[in-house]
């Protein structure tokens, strides 16, 4: 009996030391598992959440958000991408004084910008000197930056001008009035469709600048009607290109005119509205029709996340771009240090709404370029065949 107590005790002992040296081991497991991952990645997501971007901004933070939950989840980046939020207000000072608190206040690695091209430069100020990257996830930029820590995944002037003015100009039209933002972009715009004017033999009869948060736009609608032009193409940004529209096209004397635009965005055509949209001829770097495998996962992670209230936008899609670039430059980069961040997106590339994408050793892409027409019930048709189209910058060689 004793010799059994005995036996059985000694059994009951060494079951327990062993679950004493399994559960310790996995604790001691876990505790080094913890230890083992690597630091968040920080970034900021600088944007115009109010003033004349906000409508695209709200619709680019959807592509954000959607893109870094697949990001994170899935571990594309090696490790998690952690973001803090700043407006910038599309305005270039308060551009520079958000940047500066996110990389000496907030301490981030990165940034990515949805931002115009002053408030870009504004920003870079503090990025640059500290060889920090920022990527800019926009839809359109002017292509006038070329700075060694700056990589565009926007479209620049010959990759929308050129193919809009080959449709226009075969389709009729002889005179163009031009209306623009008055910023980098705005005139950078200008200049390209006058000189690919002059080259499809059409005339600009008229031009117009008027600063960003422009709501009244009832002089340069006179001075159009003065000029009768065949088409308006607008280089207006944001909530200033809703404004415009909506008074141009119920003023009588724009019948006859059509118009045309490669800043628009799927969000700023909704808020125009198809009713006084359609018609419109647009040259975009997104199309949401397209069938690619990229663009449906890219529709389906929206969808899931936001419901109907998600925003399929070039804006959505060249954020989810920017996460998934950044993303694959993290995974294979030496470190986390800004000079192996850049010199890793030199060479970084992913596939997503907009095509593959990759900067090949420079710091802008080569991007698909769709034209459409506007039509009645809000959505768009595809006019012609898109075009795959190498960006060629202020600066070439940049």
């Amino acid at each position: 009996m004793s010799a059994r107590r005995i036996s059985t005790g000694g059994h009951r002992i060494a079951i327990a030391a062993l679950a004493v040296t399994v559960l310790g081991g996995a604790v001691a497991a876990t505790a080094l598992a913890r230890k083992a991952a690597p630091a968040p990645y920080v970034i900021g997501w600088v944007t115009g959440f109010t003033g004349s971007q906000a409508t695209n901004a709200a619709s680019a933070t959807q592509g954000l958000q959607a893109a870094l939950a697949n990001v994170n989840k899935n571990n594309i980046a090696g490790r998690t991408i952690k973001v803090y939020y700043a407006d910038d207000a599309a305005d270039p000072v308060t551009a520079g004084n958000v940047c500066n608190r996110l990389v000496n206040q907030t301490h981030v690695s990165a940034i990515l910008g949805f931002e115009s091209t002053p408030s870009t430069a504004a920003c870079n100020t503090y990025l640059t000197p500290n060889n920090m990257p920022y990527v800019l996830a926009q839809t359109s930029t002017s292509g006038s930056l070329c700075i060694p820590n700056f990589f565009s995944l926007a479209n620049v002037g010959n990759q929308q001008v050129n193919p809009l003015m080959s449709y226009l100009t075969k389709n009729g039209t002889k005179k163009i009035y031009v209306v623009a933002s008055d910023f980098a972009s705005g005139h950078v715009g200008a200049a390209a469709v006058a000189q690919q004017a002059a080259a499809d033999g059409a005339t600009i009869v008229g031009t117009s600048y008027e600063p960003l948060g422009t709501t009244d736009f009832s002089s340069d609608i006179s001075k159009i009607a003065a000029a009768q032009p065949d088409t308006v193409i607008d280089i207006l940004v944001g909530s200033d290109e809703t404004a415009f529209y909506k008074q141009f096209k119920t003023d009588p004397r724009s019948n006859g005119i059509k118009t045309a635009s490669f800043l628009m965005d799927d969000g700023i055509a909704a808020a125009i509205g198809g009713q006084l949209l359609q018609g419109t001829i647009v040259s975009t770097g997104y199309f949401k029709d397209n069938q690619s495998k990229g663009n449906q996962e890219f529709i389906a992670a929206l969808q899931k996340k936001y419901g109907d209230k998600a925003e399929i936008s070039g804006a959505a899609a060249a954020a989810w771009d920017g996460v998934f670039m950044l993303a694959h430059a993290l995974k294979s980069a030496k470190s986390t240090s800004g000079p192996d961040v850049i010199t890793s997106l030199l060479t970084a590339k992913t596939s997503g709404p907009r095509g593959d994408l990759a900067f090949k050793n420079r710091h802008y892409v080569s991007l698909t370029t769709y034209i459409v027409q506007e039509q009645k019930d809000g959505t768009a048709k595809l006019v012609t065949k898109a075009q795959r189209i190498t960006p060629i910058p202020a600066n070439p060689t940049c």
